[in-house]
């Protein structure tokens, strides 16, 4: 069983990696190009609502027609942080988060899943109609803070990417000329 899971465990390593990391070691445009594709993936990722792909896809449209470029690709691959499995832990998340705000008290985790008794997406409609103000100031609290940490932290890693790409570029000019 524990060799089970243990595979389990690395092949979603695998596929966060092939998904999530290739596309950004991959993509040979400017740094920020690939950063600005992470932050809005990130955004709409944690948005409390389902459809966040046809989000980032939407944004992509019209932030070209303002000629704000970023990578759709990657963009599209960090919707994935929330899926089906997680939106109900993040809905909650949401909830708590957004409460802590605005100074309010917080119901238990058994009652927020009491409204999904009756399917997801009338669990949805409930829980925006008991919890909507919380759970949208939480998510945005998520939104902003994913966001621009994950811009820094892919801006980074592309400017290493494209240096140590440049660098064996180099090598690969001189071992050139010297042979």
């Amino acid at each position: 069983m524990c060799k089970k899971i243990k595979n389990y465990f690395n092949n979603l390593y695998r596929y966060c990696y092939l998904k999530l990391i290739i596309p950004i070691k991959k993509e040979r445009h400017n740094p920020k190009y690939i950063a600005w594709g992470t932050a809005v993936g990130l955004f709409c990722g944690f948005t409390p609502i389902v459809w966040q792909m046809n989000i980032v896809l939407l944004i992509w449209f019209i932030a070209r027609f303002f000629k704000f470029y970023f990578s759709l690709p990657i963009g599209l691959a960090w919707t994935w942080v929330s899926n089906s499995f997680t939106n109900l832990p993040l809905f909650y998340l949401y909830y708590i988060t957004g409460s802590f705000i605005m100074g309010q008290e917080t119901g238990g985790y058994n009652e927020f899943i009491s409204f999904f008794e009756n399917g997801l997406m009338e669990g949805i409609k409930q829980t925006f109609i008991f919890w909507g103000k919380p759970i949208i100031l939480g998510s945005f609290a998520f939104m902003m803070f994913f966001s621009i940490t994950g811009y820094f932290i892919s801006y980074r890693y592309a400017c290493r990417l494209r240096d140590n790409w440049n660098v064996k570029r180099i090598k690969n000019k001189l071992l050139e000329e010297v042979l």
